[in-house]
């Protein structure tokens, strides 16, 4: 099997047996602070021996392999237990003080960030060969090219519309005329204007609401373009309108409206675990389950705990993810150019 374009780009060893041999690993010093603060997530440091100085995961050093486990172990440990404490806790209050569903579904959350934990300390802390893995990835995402660019274009994309938003606000004097001239209002779409469908999403009813939106297209952005490559741009926009289109058609019609491109941001997440799950890997072992807990916790935490969520539209946009990484795949079978978009499909 191919190997992912992050470890391609690799030219160390994924092996446990360390770069510096034993007797190279005796004369260096252990520094507590490396190992300490150190996670995968992190830069590389300066490592020095007798016979070289590289910037390199501290991982590679032999002398750090058991301190850096130990220590990532405790962590992690540590986060998977508090937040099951925090569980119980939460279960407990829903139990004590009747039927509260907000207890209850915080109580949920915190479950799903305890297996959240505990499924990266098993899939990416457990062993030397996995934090490597993990080392690798994050410091070929951090400096790659592609993921400036999609850093950049999501962040650029973000802040256009909404200072496009308040312009417009300004310009009509309030926000309920910029919903009413571009917005998805239900009502205008059920007269024939459609092309609200492509406009609508772009909105949001507040600056929390955009900034919640600005974070995730930004995270989960900059992971699935880097990954996939620049058809995930397509692939966002898509979500936005299937989103609107089925929140529109069978979702709740309280407002009579809906915005947000977090119809999008679940289209990214169903393209990225799409691609990984349905062709090959492009994350870490253990990674793409991570992911699927994180948008659950969203999930659960916009459905039960705003008000008047998009349900519907947001399962759509996961689901229009998912058909558009097996699509893309059918489609390369009898073109050729949607390869120089997508990075996970054979050449």
């Amino acid at each position: 099997m191919k190997k992912p374009l992050w470890l391609s780009h690799n030219i160390l060893p994924l092996k446990d047996s360390p770069i510096c041999n034993g007797n190279t690993a005796s004369s260096v010093a252990i520094d507590p602070s490396i190992y300490r603060r150190w996670q995968p997530q992190q830069n590389t440091v300066l490592l020095s021996t007798q016979r070289y100085r590289r910037l390199l995961p501290p991982i590679y050093q032999h002398c750090y392999h058991l301190p850096i486990l130990r220590n990532l172990k405790s962590k992690y440990r540590f986060m998977t237990l508090g937040y099951l404490s925090l569980f119980i806790l939460f279960l407990f209050c829903s139990a004590y003080f009747g039927t509260n569903s907000t207890a209850l579904t915080w109580a949920i959350i915190f479950l799903f960030m305890s297996a959240l934990y505990l499924n990266e300390y098993i899939a990416g802390m457990s062993r030397v060969r996995a934090v490597k893995e993990r080392a690798f990835f994050y410091r070929w995402l951090f400096s790659h090219s592609l993921s400036r660019y999609a850093f950049l274009f999501y962040t650029t994309l973000a802040l256009s519309v909404f200072l496009a938003q308040i312009g417009l606000g300004i310009y009509y004097g309030n926000e309920d005329a910029v919903f009413y001239s571009y917005g998805t209002l239900y009502d205008k779409i059920t007269q024939g204007e459609y092309w609200r469908l492509a406009t609508g999403a772009y909105l949001h009813y507040s600056t929390l609401h955009f900034l919640t939106n600005l974070f995730f297209v930004v995270v989960i952005g900059t992971l699935t373009m880097a990954l996939t490559g620049p058809a995930s741009i397509l692939v966002f926009l898509a979500a936005n309108v299937a989103g609107t289109y089925f929140q529109y058609a069978l979702g709740a019609q309280e407002l009579q409206s809906c915005a947000g491109f977090s119809f999008g941001v679940y289209g990214l997440y169903g393209f990225l675990i799409g691609a990984n799950c349905f062709h090959r890997p492009v994350l870490p072992k253990g990674f793409c389950i991570s992911l699927a807990i994180v948008l659950m916790t969203g999930f659960i935490y916009s459905e039960f705990l705003t008000q008047n969520a998009a349900s519907t539209g947001h399962f759509a946009g996961l689901l229009t993810g998912l058909i558009c990484s097996i699509a893309l795949t059918l489609i390369t079978r009898y073109l050729s150019w949607p390869r120089s978009l997508c990075h996970y499909l054979p050449k």
